[in-house]
């Protein structure tokens, strides 16, 4: 599909230069990268004119590297330029033949490559004008793909995501509060889903040692999945979704990298490290049916930065011989027939099943991968494009034996136990023991790891994991779905959770039952007692719910049974009618078995706040976002209008304590862990809820906490040293009042008292109770400010409302800002300690937040 054939050959080099020679002589083609700064001017229609053409012509695969600036400006530009960038993109490459593989910026997770980067390596500040975050690249990325491939020309280019910086972890966003570097490549290839080309990767030795090409170890907590060497390449991989693993792979940039942030420039010696890491690749390539690494191009040749190659002719030799055992990327796929199309065809998805993609065109040559057991159809794959599907044997001329194709076998995969073996909670070998299984004994296999190092089977009524190295697979390990996602190794280990993802096998109305939302707007954990039995399946509540309540689909995200078993059983990202509108917003887990007359068991409680924990960490939540539903709906369900869900759910009154146990568990899993916790935390407060003195026969109403919009500040107008009983008996009994009129009084000391609940919508004002929170300051602040005790108290009351409630610094207001009253004293005129407060505010909140 390309106008020139790819080079077979691994080889590369970054740059262009007088190494081509070397190549020639060796009888090899490879390939060379060009890195361009082209900026966003749409205007600008220079290119590199016929530089890459020359290269093409000679045989060589071209690949370019398109930023839109250098430190500080930015590999991209900041995001409103993106549409200026992606037709600046266009512009360059219509004036640039030759090149047909385009690699939009580089290293977008590195400090160094954000839009208005300040990097201060010796106070550790790391700041940007905006973070590029997964969300943000794939929306530049999509803008520059459809540009560059609507030139004439270019409509068959391919068009790749940038490259991740290994190792690096500064860049933290909701989803990925480490800054994890393989969680970001995750997330990114996620946010673009199908329309890439192919997959860019750097890999770095981090040693001049060739021995430790080959390395697997690994770093310390919280990064202790992660390969800290050149096999770090293999965990990019692992986390390339399973629809995008035959997607070409392209290592652009191979040094030895860096030691304790000093580079290893490439030595003037013939070490055998280059020589070593091909014959690295060249295994993978030759042990791996998919994920095919097309070349490895080492980084760099000419002298701008210490890892040139140029004139180091000791090193060279090492090359030389590298290029000598003439390593191709295609060597897995040699003992493949090769299947040319007899006809323009499109692939299906699976054996008779759904037409996808463009067509193919009449003799297009590719590889057949796998057949049916009746011969009848047969996998197929475009090495050069990663398109890969399931083709009729009419449709295909096979050349080669055909018999030596695995079959691919329809119903379960089966486990058999080549040893005794241990069954886990996760694939760790860490990971607590649920039972010892005899050699010989058979099981189902549900799920596997990227790597197919680890099998999720069910022997008899157990589910857990299993070392692959254990059993023999009987039927296609392909057909077996791979775990969702890359992070839940390391952390679900580390948490001592396991989940069952079972989402495919649950009843709904069709494939997608519930629209997709970004991470970013979650903000509640939400806990459903449900009234149906603890053993009560997922599978049988799924079909209850759609076949007899009407539901598109299963509501809830995850689902534990009274023994602790956790289901996750649809995407976070699955935004469901739930808890009413708070569905949109929050994520649901359903609670088996909690009934009026039975508590739920310490079992499901401890897995609960573990699960809580876990989703706390990935989604940048504080603890007191776990929320039972009647605590979000004091006044009554939100499901009157849903009667699917409403037969299926019993709102109980004990449900509250156990919900705040739960919330109270998940601080100590995570410090147990060595994970952060994180939200701005609840400050300690006296709860007086209850306590104090009402008006009998009258009360304040209740309302959903979503409808909160404000925190209104006020002043008591008393002295210093009242007591909230005191003001709380004066307004009773001289007002008339149902109670206090505050949800929170913050005394002289700083000493915090809860008065209300959030969800009691008291009267402090003539309008807009209902969407306001009441902060009373006791004293008269009309000639001096609070003192630093209170305002201190204060702003860490103020930063915890708004990080619990999802508000924005302009939700912070004084009572006069909103009615004509002198309420509290000072604080806009006069002494105006409102910007005292604010500022105190922020650095609460950063001091809590990710960048």
């Amino acid at each position: 599909m390309l106008r020139t054939p790819w080079p077979v050959y691994l080889y590369g080099i970054h740059d262009p230069g007088p190494w081509r020679e070397r190549f020639r002589a060796a009888g090899v083609t490879g390939w060379v990268v060009f890195e361009e700064t082209i900026g966003a001017d749409p205007g600008d229609m220079s290119g590199r004119g016929s530089i890459y053409q020359s290269w093409a012509e000679a045989g060589f695969g071209v690949i370019v590297v398109l930023n839109y600036g250098r430190y500080p400006n930015g590999t991209l530009p900041t995001s409103d330029r993106y549409e200026a960038f992606a037709r600046r993109c266009a512009r360059f490459v219509a004036a640039s033949p030759g090149a047909h593989i385009w690699v939009i910026g580089n290293e977008p997770n590195h400090p160094q490559q954000q839009p208005g980067a300040r990097v201060d390596p010796s106070a550790r500040r790391l700041e940007a004008a905006e973070w590029i975050t997964p969300e943000r690249y794939a929306r530049c990325f999509r803008r520059c793909r459809e540009e560059i491939r609507s030139q004439p020309g270019h409509e068959e280019d391919l068009v790749i995501p940038a490259a991740v910086a290994p190792f690096t972890a500064a860049l933290r966003y909701p989803g990925n509060p480490t800054g994890d570097w393989v969680v970001y490549f995750h997330d990114v290839l996620t946010a673009i889903g199908e329309d890439l080309d192919g997959i860019a990767l750097h890999v770095a030795s981090q040693s001049p040692d060739p021995h430790s090409i080959a390395d697997e170890d690994r770093f310390p907590p919280p990064y202790e999945a992660r390969r800290r060497g050149f096999r770090a390449y293999r965990d990019f991989i692992e986390a390339i979704p399973p629809h995008l693993r035959y997607r070409p792979i392209f290592i652009t940039e191979a040094s030895m990298g860096d030691q304790e942030g000093h580079p290893i420039p490439w030595p003037d010696a013939d070490t055998g490290w280059i020589s070593e890491a091909y014959a690295e690749i060249h295994r993978w390539n030759a042990e791996m049916p998919h994920s095919f690494i097309r070349c490895m191009v080492l980084y760099r040749w000419q002298r701008v930065d210490p890892w040139f190659m140029e004139g180091k002719e000791r090193l060279l030799d090492d090359l030389d011989r590298a290029l000598a055992a003439r390593f191709r990327w295609d060597v897995g796929l040699q003992h493949y027939p090769q299947a040319i199309l007899r006809q323009e065809i499109r692939l299906c998805d699976r054996p008779g099943g759904r037409m996808e993609g463009a067509s193919l065109p009449q003799g297009l040559a590719g590889v057949a991968l796998a057949c049916t057991e009746d011969r009848e159809w047969y996998a197929w794959l475009h090495p050069e494009t990663g398109r890969h599907g399931w083709l009729p044997r009419d449709a295909l001329i096979l050349q080669g034996d055909p018999q030596s194709l695995p079959l691919d076998s329809p119903g379960p995969i089966f486990l058999s136990l080549r040893r005794p073996a241990v069954l886990r909670t996760a694939p760790s070998a860490h990971a607590p023991a649920i039972l010892e299984l005899p050699e010989g004994q058979r099981g189902i296999a549900r799920m596997t790891t990227a790597d197919r190092g680890w099998w999720q089977a069910q022997f008899d009524a157990h589910v857990g994991w299993i070392r692959a190295i254990d059993a023999n697979v009987e039927g296609d390990p392909r057909a077996v779905p791979i775990v969702p996602r890359p992070w839940t190794d390391a952390d679900l280990q580390r948490l001592h959770l396991s989940l069952l993802w079972v989402e495919p096998v649950l009843h709904r109305r069709k494939p997608s039952p519930w629209p997709r939302r970004p991470l970013e707007v979650i903000r509640w954990l939400v806990l459903h007692p449900l009234r149906v039995p603890g053993d009560l399946s997922p599978e049988a509540l799924a079909a209850f719910l759609v076949e007899q309540g009407g539901q598109p689909g299963f509501p809830y995200h995850f689902y534990i049974t009274a023994d602790g078993q956790i289901f996750w059983t649809l995407p976070l990202e699955a935004m469901t009618g739930h808890a009413g509108g708070y569905g949109r917003v929050s994520v649901g887990i359903g609670l088996a078995g909690w009934q009026a007359d039975q508590d739920p068991t310490p079992l499901q409680i401890e897995r609960t706040a573990r699960l809580c924990a876990w989703l706390l960490t990935r989604l940048q939540l504080g603890p007191s976002q776990i929320q039972a539903i009647q605590e979000l709906f004091p006044g009554g369900s939100p499901f009157g209008e849903e009667p699917g869900i409403r037969s299926a759910l019993e709102r109980v009154r004990h449900v509250s304590p156990h919900a705040a146990k739960i919330r109270e568990m998940v601080r100590p899993i995570l410090e147990e862990a060595r994970m952060p916790v994180p939200g701005v935390p609840e400050p300690a407060w006296q709860d007086l809820t209850g306590s104090l003195p009402t008006r009998s026969g009258t009360a304040f109403p209740l309302r959903p906490l979503g409808h909160i919009r404000s925190l209104i500040l006020h002043q008591t107008g008393t002295e210093a040293g009242i007591t909230p009983l005191q003001i709380a008996a004066y307004q009773v009994e001289r007002l008339g009042m149902p109670g206090a009129s505050y949800h929170f009084l913050v005394d002289a000391e700083g000493i915090l008292y809860r008065i209300h609940p959030l969800a009691v919508a008291v009267s402090h004002m003539a309008t807009d109770n209902a969407t306001t929170v009441s902060i009373g300051l006791i004293g008269d602040f009309r000639r001096r400010p609070p003192g630093e005790r209170q305002l201190s108290a204060t702003a860490q009351l103020i930063a915890y409302l708004l990080d619990h409630l999802g508000l924005g610094m302009e939700s912070v207001k004084g009572h006069e800002e909103l009615e004509p009253v002198p309420c509290p004293g000072g604080w806009r005129i006069g002494v105006a300690w409102r910007g005292m407060l604010m500022a105190q505010i922020q650095a609460i909140l950063r001091l809590y937040r990710s960048p």
